[in-house]
């Protein structure tokens, strides 16, 4: 595929650093050669490439401007919207998963969390070998996290009732397992239910 040559009308490229350029075109090549090729087809197939994950890790595309003592990349938040800006050139969809796994799921961790919890979470996250997520939308409420009503037990009896094992709840709500635990007694108690088939069916038929 041909290198990609972008229209520079207001000589916006002036005001970058050399650092600041080099991210950008090394973004702008990952994305020709690993995403162009390969997106229309993932797309027709409703299907995300998973396997650009420890690639975009490996390169520090994910958590970027965080800091280099917890294993992202330190960089600046120019440097930062020029890679989203070259991952969006590929794909909405790329860029969409680069900016939630730095800035919806590492940044709240990096920002709220316990120092434990960031050196334990952030180099995984950054690395693309654990993936975040943030819950968004729900029924009553567009993008509007703030007014959302779903609690973490909700979460967690949701997964429940979907085949999770404790070990993977945990993974995915970014708590321990005997955090899990906790609130699946919890549950257990508001619903008046002794086993983990009678939550979910209360769960299901509410």
């Amino acid at each position: 595929m041909s290198k990609f040559r972008s229209l520079d009308l207001f000589n916006i490229d002036e005001l970058f650093s050399e650092e600041e350029l080099m991210i950008r075109e090394t973004v702008r090549e990952w994305v020709t050669e690993q995403v162009l090729p390969i997106i229309e087809d993932y797309y027709q197939k409703g299907e995300f490439p998973l396997h650009l994950v420890s690639s975009m890790g490996e390169l520090g595309f994910l958590g970027s401007n965080l800091p280099a003592d917890y294993g992202c990349s330190g960089i600046n938040n120019v440097a930062y919207g020029l890679i989203m800006q070259e991952l969006e050139r590929g794909d909405s969809g790329i860029r969409s998963f680069a900016s939630v796994q730095g800035a919806l799921v590492m940044y709240p961790i990096y920002t709220w969390g316990t120092e434990e919890q960031k050196r334990y979470w952030l180099p995984k996250l950054a690395a693309g070998e654990k993936i975040g997520c943030f819950g968004l939308t729900e029924p009553d409420f567009g993008s509007n996290p703030a007014s959302g009503l779903t609690t973490r037990e909700e979460e967690i009896l949701s997964l429940l009732a979907k085949g999770y094992l404790y070990k993977e709840i945990a993974d995915r709500a970014n708590i321990s397992i005997d955090t899990v635990r906790s609130h699946i007694r919890h549950i257990y108690e508001k619903l008046q239910v002794k086993t983990r088939t009678e939550a979910v069916l209360k769960y299901l038929h509410r």
